[in-house]
């Protein structure tokens, strides 16, 4: 896609945000992008195609953005993602939402340290401890 085709739907993006769909015009987009009388008109022949046009660099931009995000928030290791979500539900529901189980299987000095992990880490006193195993 060229720059002044990009710009051209950009401007058009405005205009519909500012203006409404009846609004969106190629005279109305050519004044919004800066551009000589017709550039529109040029790239897109019908208001149809200017408007699907329209739809496919608002999903583009959407789209760029939304992975752009996910690079950046992506967990590379399980750990990492179990944090991720514990993090988020602590975050969403409050420290009571979540909670952690113990197991007569571990160490005494296993569960002393599950428990501070839930109090320190976690902010919660939701602990159980199951002894039938």
């Amino acid at each position: 896609m060229t720059a002044r085709r990009e710009q051209v739907l950009d401007a058009a993006i405005t205009v519909l945000g500012q203006h409404g769909v009846h609004g969106v015009t190629h005279r109305a987009v050519d004044a919004a992008a800066g551009v000589p009388q017709g550039t529109t008109s040029n790239y897109f022949r019908t208001r149809d195609a200017l408007l699907e046009g329209v739809v496919g660099r608002f999903s583009e931009r959407e789209r760029a953005a939304f992975e752009e995000l996910a690079a950046a928030a992506a967990p590379t290791t399980a750990l990492e993602l179990a944090a991720n979500k514990l993090r988020q539900a602590r975050d969403l529901y409050g420290s009571q939402s979540v909670g952690v189980m113990t197991s007569a299987k571990c160490t005494n000095e296993e569960n002393y340290l599950m428990n501070k992990f839930a109090r320190q880490v976690l902010g919660t006193n939701s602990i159980d401890h199951c002894a039938r195993l």
